[in-house]
């Protein structure tokens, strides 16, 4: 019949369309000769534009990263690139920062935005620490307790209550089948529509930072339910990352991860074994690499390689020793991606302070005020009238409210736009606010330069005053070695007036033979 003939014309109609979208994707072996060409013409994963910065404030950390301290909008978080012409600033040809994984260049643009955040690329980190999470080295064991007495009560010799810490921001990349299709292959994307094409909004582990995000959205297309003309913009546009294996269309992804510190070293590392946040081989570690899975940290583990060197497989000129200078480049063993194709470079520690009262001797990275004793609403620095004898941690990170006159910090003092204001008579700095100064950058550019031209590049940065190191000041610590006591030594040098009010003994530095330099005490004379 009639109708038969044109369902059928119809239905090849279709067909053929859907041939020609499926056809114009790029091959396999097209997409990998281009990023092989990348990798040859780049010296590692990392940068290829870094984005710019914000004009109107003084925080920069580096060019295209920068924070937002005090300002309300800025709470726990940092900035990748700025958009828009006004307002902006730095050496970048782009606005926002743009990346060479392994070859394949990821566009970072127009992800993880809030209503407030329209033109700002922001990476959201964790609430500050409260002193209600207690870590046990021992066992790797971390645990959120319902209050900061419980916590405190729970303290051994290996399990400390969480007082301050540094939160590790990265760029995960995978390649994924096509099913759901994602802008820019961004897990994070925010807009409504991509190039008049209405996206749908998802909420669950797979848009989000990590665990402890209950928040963040993505949005998405689903593949099936787009028109052939629809699939066709997501196929000509480049950035979107997608390619063809055999009968599958296959994406490359990547969201931003934060994960939650334990404390404030990342880089003890050691080749038999790892004594700090992560752990060898993945054992208690702290990063798990999720890639398409839907819930944060939930993956493989992502431990030391074998050779204590870096991370798994890192093989990039970026390698070396430590989460500072490893760039997690390579194939990551079982990771939940198309052909285990999981990748993760560093971009930034950020340091934290906690959410208790400061307090010089007992709570140094606390922010908050203590609460006065009266009952009122006064709130008081440590060191003021009114706040009670204060003889331990606990008391700092221990939360008191209106009416309860019990000692413990005034729990709306500490944070931005807080009438209370900091506590911190040292720098009046927030708990919720990041400061230039908090965060260490570990990204690095893609680029191939000559060596001359970095030397040159750092000599006038030192004379400019823009460098930054993260090196802590040099001091001698006097510690007291057993094995080379004399009562009375020879050719000693006294270390100042440091006296053992004890038992009267004063310590020296000695020399008891050629092949080491001892430290002792001797009895001071009458």
């Amino acid at each position: 019949s009639e109708t038969s003939a044109a369902l059928d014309a119809d239905r090849a109609e279709t067909a053929a369309e859907a041939i020609e979208a499926f056809q114009c994707a790029m091959t396999k072996s097209e997409f990998f000769a281009l990023a092989e060409k990348r990798i040859r013409d780049n010296a590692g994963s990392g940068l290829l534009e870094w984005g710019k910065n914000i004009s109107t404030l003084n925080t920069y950390v580096n060019d295209g990263l920068w924070v937002g301290n005090e300002g309300v909008w800025a709470k726990d978080a940092i900035f990748l690139g700025k958009e828009g012409s006004a307002n902006v600033t730095g050496i970048s040809r782009v606005d926002e920062p743009v990346y060479n994984v392994n070859g394949i260049t990821l566009a970072m643009s127009q992800y993880s935005r809030e209503s407030t955040q329209s033109n700002r690329s922001v990476a959201r980190l964790p609430p500050a620490p409260d002193g209600t999470k207690t870590y046990d080295t021992a066992t790797g064991n971390v645990v959120q307790h319902a209050d900061s007495a419980t916590a405190f009560a729970s303290e051994g010799a290996t399990n400390k209550v969480i007082l301050s810490r540094q939160d590790f921001v990265f760029l995960e990349v995978w390649h994924e089948k096509l099913v759901n299709a994602c802008p820019l292959g961004c897990a994070m994307f925010q807009e409504a529509t991509y190039k008049g094409i209405s996206l749908n909004a998802r909420s669950d582990g797979y848009t989000r930072y990590g665990e402890w995000d209950t928040t963040t959205i993505g949005r998405y297309a689903v593949w099936d339910n787009l028109s052939f003309a629809e699939k066709d913009i997501f196929l000509s546009d480049p950035d979107n990352n997608i390619y063809k294996d055999g009968d599958d269309l296959i994406q490359v992804c990547w969201r931003i991860r934060v994960i939650e510190g334990l404390g404030d070293d990342w880089q003890n590392i050691s080749p038999n074994g790892f004594t700090g946040q992560l752990a060898y081989e993945g054992v208690n570690a702290a990063i798990k690499i999720q890639c398409s899975e839907t819930a944060p940290d939930t993956g493989v583990d992502l431990g030391l390689s074998n050779d204590g060197r870096g991370f798994y497989g890192s093989a990039s000129p970026h390698d070396g020793a430590g989460l500072g200078h490893g760039i997690m480049h390579n194939i990551i063993p079982d990771a939940p991606a198309h052909n285990n194709l999981g990748f993760a470079v560093p971009i930034a520690l950020v340091q934290r302070r906690n959410q208790g009262a400061y307090h010089p001797e007992y709570n140094k990275h606390g922010c908050g005020r203590f609460k006065k004793l009266s009952g009122n609403t006064s709130h008081r620095a440590w060191h003021e009238e009114d706040v009670g004898n204060i003889v331990s941690t606990e008391q700092c990170l221990t939360p008191r409210a209106v009416g309860d006159n019990n000692i413990g910090y005034a729990n709306w003092s500490g944070n931005i736009g807080s009438t209370a204001g900091s506590g911190r008579t040292n720098d009046g700095k927030f708990y919720d606010a990041i400061y230039a100064s908090d965060v260490k950058d570990l990204r690095m550019s893609s680029r191939r330069r000559p060596k001359a031209e970095i030397r040159e590049e750092a000599f006038f940065k030192a004379k400019a005053g823009k460098v930054r190191g993260f090196e802590g000041v040099p001091f001698t610590q006097v510690r007291l070695d057993t094995s080379c006591l004399q009562s009375t030594p020879n050719n000693r040098i006294d270390l100042g007036d440091v006296d053992n009010l004890v038992n009267g003994k004063k310590y020296y530095i000695y020399n008891p033979t050629v092949d080491y330099v001892g430290v002792g005490t001797y009895v001071l004379s009458a």
